[in-house]
């Protein structure tokens, strides 16, 4: 069981957002192992390949040595901030870090602000298309 931080966004999700989140986290952590829900693990990279239903629930590793240590151990001094878990839904994003000034946090924070920029930029898009239209 994870302990922390918990950090909840309300914003539209859907798989341009998640696929946004992984390769956001995939920069900070491009060895990082996902683990859904269910148990089933995968890389970092081949998640971004995945269509993910919503709701859903992810648990993002580092790396396969945390995911290991995680799984043996569960929550240790040592692991504590090689996890994020995440709840998604269509209106929302839930976070759980470590601790609120913990590294796994602060990509926490540029995720959400990847996934506010780019649906800006497709809302701006979406608006000029609809005005060239007109």
């Amino acid at each position: 069981m994870i302990n922390g931080h918990d950090v909840e966004v309300e914003m539209p999700v859907d798989s341009v957002a998640i696929d946004v989140l992984l390769r956001t986290v995939r920069a900070a952590w491009p060895h990082a192992v996902v683990e859904n829900g269910g148990g089933n693990t995968c890389t970092i990279g081949d998640a971004i390949r995945l269509r993910w239903i919503l709701p859903t629930e992810l648990f993002i590793y580092e790396t396969r040595d945390a995911y290991e240590s995680w799984t043996a151990s569960g929550l240790t001094d040592e692991n504590g901030d090689k996890l994020m878990a995440l709840t998604l839904e269509s209106d929302c994003i839930s976070f759980v870090v470590s601790a609120q000034t913990a590294p796994s946090a602060q990509i926490v924070d540029v995720v959400i602000e990847a996934i506010k920029m780019n649906n800006q930029t497709f809302r701006n898009q979406t608006s000029v298309a609809a005005h060239n239209d007109s």
